[in-house]
């Protein structure tokens, strides 16, 4: 996702490790380098720097110019403007919303094996972040927050989504989806809804 973030670097191991800092090195992000021979020394163990991430692919490149042995862990951070957001691959994975001061609480959405190609970043955010959406369709009946969900490359297969419900149904069950070209709301066609209502989130 491109914008703002952070690369944090940790020179070597944990404080007593046998891992062995390392002298000097060469850290580049997209071609620029962040992190050089100055910045290094047996001293110093950890580094950090604001960086600049591209829309899709970044490429990380590092260069140990000291002797063998010597180690670097190097994380990038990125906020992002949502209630949850993960980074899942072709292994899949499972977000879940577990703060229960969350209108999203309960939420998980579990992407299956080989979902999709490559590593994608999920978000999921609730309807106080986009006050300007059009009103909902039988606003009165909606039992459940409106929720945003992005990922940033398509899904191979479906991925189960599982929402909160403040209320027990009391008849058949629609999904509904927002056009963002025409600013309507549309009915989902054929999802596959099951319901396991217990008096709090299902």
């Amino acid at each position: 996702m491109n914008g703002q973030a952070k690369i944090k670097l940790t020179n070597g191991g944990a404080e007593g490790s046998d891992i062995e800092s390392v002298s000097s090195s060469e850290v580049c992000l997209n071609g620029t380098v962040i992190f050089d021979a100055p910045n290094f020394n047996q001293n110093v163990t950890a580094l950090e720097k604001s960086v600049a991430l591209n829309e899709g692919d970044n490429t990380l490149t590092v260069l140990l110019k000291s002797k063998p042995g010597g180690q670097i862990s190097i994380e990038i951070i990125q906020e992002v403007d949502a209630d949850a957001a993960a980074v899942i691959g072709p292994d899949g994975g499972t977000i879940e919303i577990t703060d229960n001061s969350s209108q999203l609480f309960g939420t998980t959405i579990h992407v299956p094996t080989n979902s999709v190609n490559e590593n994608t970043i999920f978000t999921t955010t609730s309807l106080p972040h986009f006050t300007d959406l059009p009103l909902f369709p039988n606003y009165n009946d909606n039992i459940s927050p409106i929720v945003e969900f992005n990922s940033s490359t398509p899904f191979n297969e479906p991925v189960n989504i599982c929402l909160p419900i403040n209320k027990e149904p009391s008849g058949e069950l629609h999904l509904y989806v927002l056009d963002e070209i025409s600013s309507e709301w549309s009915l989902l066609n054929n999802p596959v809804i099951t319901t396991d209502y217990t008096g709090g989130n299902d």
